[in-house]
């Protein structure tokens, strides 16, 4: 813990092992403690780099999620996802007062899931010197991501479903691999967690259509998207003649024991 609070970069580490040499003249039988944690620190070092990012993620089940990571997580969700729907020509404090109000929305939907779905609830947060930079939760079922319509489609017969959603990075904190890191230890969660070795493992999201940046940073993690899939709520939309929900698509993979 010392070494990796004092080293940015594993380069640093591993430039710190090979100044540590050994006296002349002196035998060890065995190598010390000293020793032998500085060879589990060089072994992570050399381990990915997403790795090292991962170590500042946590994993909240949903029967055990205090009031405080609630609270932090749905003031990301508010401020990321409420910044396109309040409008340029509102006052700071308005703009301050409908982002508490929509963030209330989020901890009491995000609070009645983790007590109706307790530990297939899932919520991950992602911290940098104390802040809370990136969320996702992760449940099982298709429910979450809204496609309970397609449970029937033939990739999730016999099949454990995961949908992640609220998948949010704070400002300034994009384009550093949170998302990524965030995906990657979900899909490592649910690996380690299912223990139903005879069926196979699918995760699945939903985002909106025109969101090309989302998609393609899906599809660097390996999701496909799935061409036969229509978003209910939009196509419900259509019918009362006010389109007025963004269309979404489907998104799957299919994760390797």
């Amino acid at each position: 813990k010392y070494v990796h609070s004092k080293t940015r970069h594993s380069g640093e580490l591993l430039e710190m092992l090979s100044a540590c040499k050994p006296r002349p003249g002196v035998v060890r039988d065995r190598p010390s403690r000293f020793g032998r944690d500085f060879k589990s620190a060089a072994r992570a070092a050399r381990a990915s780099s997403w790795v090292d990012s991962e170590k500042s993620i946590q994993i909240h089940s949903g029967s055990r999620l205090a009031f405080g990571v609630l609270s932090r997580t749905s003031l990301l969700l508010a401020t990321v996802f409420g910044r396109d729907a309040i409008e340029d020509s509102v006052d700071e404090r308005q703009r301050l007062s409908i982002t508490t109000q929509y963030q209330l929305r989020l901890m009491t939907s995000l609070q009645a899931r983790a007590l109706k779905e307790r530990d297939d609830f899932v919520l991950l947060t992602c911290h940098e010197g104390g802040t809370v930079t990136g969320v996702l939760t992760v449940s099982r079922g298709l429910s979450a991501s809204g496609a309970i319509n397609y449970r029937d489609a033939e990739i999730f017969r016999d099949a454990h479903v995961f949908s992640l959603c609220n998948m949010a990075v704070k400002e300034g904190y994009r384009r550093r691999g949170i998302a990524t890191s965030m995906l990657r230890s979900a899909e490592a969660h649910v690996l380690k967690t299912c223990s139903d070795e005879r069926s196979s493992i699918v995760m699945v999201l939903s985002c909106e259509k025109y969101n090309e940046d989302a998609q393609r940073l899906y599809e660097e993690v390996g999701y496909r998207l799935d061409d036969a899939w229509e978003d209910p709520r939009w196509l419900e939309s259509i019918e009362r003649g006010a389109v007025d929900v963004s269309r979404r698509v489907l998104m799957f993979k299919q994760l390797q024991r």
